[in-house]
């Protein structure tokens, strides 16, 4: 399809998305912007974020849920003791996960395809350390797939032993005491696994595209032998969370860059549609509706990949304007964590089972308190380091502003 602006509506909307990239790309200029011009262009969406929330969570559920947030003189760090929750969609789970991310600097994705959402909650006082999530993982990913070594038809049929980490991190007081490692390491818990089994393991995942042609493929199978990695990317470029991200014996999570070649940097090549406003993707779909583009309807998983991006690169084509002002120049850094020890053999069909032998959400969270949360502790109190006693009611009140404070009685 190449249909050029054919009436004043048309040109109008053209000029739109000129007139809108242009500005953004006056702003960041490089592709070594610093993270804090990307963050100060993200601040109008977060905004738009929070404003969504407030509608989505009602005052009473606010007020009962901020208590599950701890300050800093209710954490005891020799005392840490997580339990796993797994979010469902119509309790208080989904609204206490979608209040934690209000603390990101970055708006969340929402995800994509097969969704597994989970909190941390701390057994000992009963309060929140963090949250993760788990979708689907895109289709093609150069530096993910060069990593892993798979060829096409091997990367459509064994795909979905394959998730995302798309949300991962803690929030305040936890995050000083580097809870995001813990976050990070109890993705690769038994607890983990056992759900993903439980939910997906015998679902076959079908996938209706081109690109499962000329392959052995008809789907993207079922992953029969359960959960084999997850990937994570970081918001802005580098991200000290995942740094050095390793429980020996247990789990480590890998960087995909190579520092001994300068080619392999294991960073995303910065296409997306962060840089397209709501309020424009909202134009674009109704123009796409009138000139009556297939691409509208198929906004369902198993129609393609990213749904948001085909609906944008149908509009650049129609508008005949340049596919590569999609590119918005956020590089992500790509992170893998395997759950097998066969991984690589597993998804390039050379083995038909894979070797999984997975450590408790127990042992993970002893380990991670020895590996980081203690030692930082100690350092907070030797070295002057940014103390997370210091977190008060105050701070956490001010966090939630955005919400708005109605007859809140805080226990």
């Amino acid at each position: 399809m190449n249909l050029k602006p054919k009436n004043q509506k048309h040109e109008l909307l053209r000029n739109s998305i000129i007139e809108e990239l242009t500005g953004y790309f006056k702003e960041v200029k490089d592709f070594e912007t610093d993270k804090i011009v990307f963050r100060s262009v993200y601040k109008k969406r977060l905004q738009v974020y929070k404003d969504n929330l407030t509608k989505q969570i009602s005052t009473n559920s606010f007020n009962r849920l901020i208590n599950y947030f701890a300050i800093g003189n209710e954490v005891v760090p020799e005392k840490i003791d997580p339990v796993l929750v797994e979010v469902k969609p119509k309790n208080d789970t989904g609204d206490l996960f979608r209040l934690a991310t209000s603390f990101w600097s970055v708006p969340p994705s929402s995800g994509y395809g097969r969704r597994i959402r989970f909190i941390l909650m701390d057994r000992y006082n009963g309060k929140l350390i963090g949250i993760f999530a788990l979708g689907d993982p895109v289709i093609a990913q150069k530096i993910r797939d060069q990593w892993i070594g798979w060829n096409t038809t091997q990367r459509f049929q064994n795909i979905s032993s394959i998730m995302d980490g798309y949300v991962v991190g803690s929030v305040p007081p936890y995050n000083t005491l580097l809870g995001g490692k813990l976050i990070v390491a109890s993705i690769a818990s038994k607890e983990v696994s056992n759900i993903f089994d439980r939910k997906y393991k015998e679902v076959d995942s079908e996938y209706k595209t081109q690109k499962l042609v000329n392959t052995e493929s008809t789907s993207l199978g079922k992953p029969s032998g359960g959960l084999s990695l997850v990937t994570i990317s970081s918001a802005l470029g580098r991200s000290s969370i995942y740094n050095r991200i390793n429980l020996s014996g247990i789990l480590r999570l890998h960087r995909t860059g190579d520092v001994n070649n300068p080619n392999i940097r294991g960073y995303s090549a910065g296409w997306g549609h962060f840089h397209i406003s709501d309020e424009l993707y909202k134009k674009m779909t109704d123009f796409l509706k009138l000139i009556k583009s297939d691409e509208i309807s198929k906004s369902k998983y198993g129609h393609g990949s990213n749904y948001k991006m085909r609906i944008l690169k149908d509009v650049f084509t129609a508008l005949d304007l340049d596919i590569n002002n999609l590119r918005h120049k956020i590089q992500r850094e790509l992170f893998i964590m395997p759950l097998s020890e066969n991984f690589r053999n597993y998804l390039a069909n050379k083995e038909d089972k894979l070797i999984k032998n997975p450590s408790s959400l127990k042992v993970i969270s002893e380990k991670s308190l020895e590996r980081w949360i203690l030692p930082r502790a100690k350092r907070i109190k030797e070295q002057n380091l940014p103390d997370y006693k210091n977190w008060s009611q105050e701070d956490l009140l001010k966090a939630f502003t955005w919400h708005g404070i109605k007859n809140l009685q805080m226990r």
